[in-house]
């Protein structure tokens, strides 16, 4: 009996997966994946760049991190389907990508998205958010725009940014990827060789993260 209530409870899960896979708006493009995967990579360079600014910027890394994942999700759906969801909606976009891989509408991945979904809106419109969840109102103050990081949430987009991108096959489109050239000390790669700041590209990338590595 209960095998049979958590067979009919997944079977309910992919029904939903797939109804919000077949409502979703999609646009039809003739562009590369490069189109978004290039913007995602700059997200993300940024959100561990602020992420290790200190801690009155860190919050920052919660928007660009948002960033990154849409756009990596885009890409992704690019790479497949000659199209794009025109939404920001992480959760939405992870469940559209699960057709290409089941991992994507897993409650524990959708976990782990939600935490940067949380900084779609509040990262654009701070108090004026209509998507706002973590404020609060009580009976003598009201917050909004309220802005939460915890370290862990830098490993978090590293694992997320991981599990997207290596579906990406820049060979195919005969595409740089950013990424891995910068991890190898490629300063000739677009990315690296226009960077101006003093701190080097690559200790953004590389430091405390488990998938791009000394």
């Amino acid at each position: 009996m209960h095998g049979e209530s958590l067979s009919g409870s997944q079977d309910g899960q992919h029904r939903n997966v797939a109804l919000v896979i077949h409502n979703m708006r999609t646009i039809t493009t003739d562009k590369p994946f490069s189109v978004f995967s290039l913007e995602a990579d700059r997200d993300y360079l940024l959100a561990r760049l602020i992420n290790f600014s200190g801690h009155a910027f860190a919050p920052r890394a919660g928007y660009f991190g948002q960033q990154a994942i849409e756009k990596y999700f885009k890409a992704l759906i690019v790479q497949e389907k000659r199209v794009y969801l025109r939404t920001h909606d992480l959760i939405e976009l992870s469940k559209y990508c699960s057709q290409f891989d089941s991992v994507f509408s897993t409650d524990e991945f959708l976990s782990k998205v939600k935490v940067f979904d949380d900084f779609r809106e509040v990262g654009r419109y701070g108090g004026e958010s209509t998507y706002d969840p973590h404020s609060k109102q009580e009976k003598d103050f009201t917050t909004a725009g309220v802005y939460v990081w915890q370290n862990i949430y830098i490993k978090i987009l590293d694992e997320i940014v991981n599990i997207i991108r290596k579906k990406l096959d820049f060979k195919k489109i005969n595409y740089s990827d950013s990424l891995n050239a910068i991890a190898e000390g490629n300063n000739k790669d677009f990315l690296a060789c226009t960077w101006k700041l003093p701190i080097n590209l690559r200790d953004i990338l590389i430091s405390n993260n488990d998938y791009y590595k000394v």
